[in-house]
């Protein structure tokens, strides 16, 4: 048996990895763990045998976890990310594993099958130099997690994940969460060259939506697809972001 421990602060990416971890009788999931300072905790009290690891976390992130652990106490890793391509890059140079969200059942099995092969050859020197280069590789590419807003004389620092849509009015965009909605001024174009775009998308001229928070899309009409959002709110997409959508599908 192996024992592992799955850290995501997105309660539906773990639960994905429960499910498809589920079929494999030799791994036990010992913990799970929404945020970096439990992480740390439970794999110093646990030892477990590897872990699934979210980059992009609040408060402390993967890899502030890794740097505050000894590295005795380290296990292997599956790096959990959104990273674009050339973040990707990095884990491929240092041959260490990760699933890119979103992943299908054929890359995690692929996943799993490697991480079994690596804690039968434990070669723990290699593994812990490179991931070293990893950490050194990732530290500068890591996003902002907050963006912050300015509201008369409060300013609001909205996390990325809480972000349903950003809708353009103007020289203004709207960030709407599930409470409310706030206003900034700045063109749509130019925020959207600022946001990870593994996780928002252009799907309108004046619209982009963060794809976690989309519960279904309905056929419209020639190419065009209602969004449904988690906050209940209906987004028509345009023809000419169709494109952007069927990579979503």
């Amino acid at each position: 048996m192996f024992t592992t421990i799955i850290i995501d602060d997105e309660k539906l990416a773990r639960q994905r990895i429960r499910t498809l971890l589920a079929k494999d009788k030799q791994i036990s999931i010992v913990a799970e763990c929404d945020n970096g300072l439990d992480a740390v905790k439970q794999i110093q009290k646990l030892k477990p045998d590897f872990i699934f690891l979210d980059i992009q976390m609040p408060e402390k992130n993967g890899l502030q976890v890794l740097k505050d652990l000894e590295i005795e106490q380290l296990p292997l890793i599956v790096f959990v990310t959104a990273y674009d391509k050339y973040a990707v890059k990095a884990f491929d140079i240092n041959a260490l594993d990760y699933l890119l969200k979103p992943f299908d059942d054929t890359r995690f099995n692929t996943t799993i099958k490697r991480i079994k092969n690596a804690m039968q050859e434990a070669k723990h020197d290699l593994y812990i130099e490179k991931l070293n280069g990893l950490i050194s590789a990732l530290d500068t590419q890591t996003p902002p997690k907050r963006i912050a807003v300015k509201q008369t004389d409060t300013i609001h620092f909205l996390p990325y994940q809480e972000i349903i849509c950003i809708k353009a009015d103007g020289k203004y965009v709207e960030l709407h969460n599930a409470q409310q909605q706030y206003k900034m001024r700045k063109q749509i174009r130019v925020l959207e060259q600022e946001l990870d775009q593994n996780i928002f998308i252009r799907v309108h001229r004046s619209t982009i939506v963060n794809i976690n928070h989309i519960v279904k899309m309905q056929h419209w009409y020639r190419g065009e697809y209602v969004l449904i959002m988690s906050n209940g709110d209906k987004i028509i997409s345009g023809q000419a972001y169709k494109e952007n959508l069927q990579r979503l599908l």
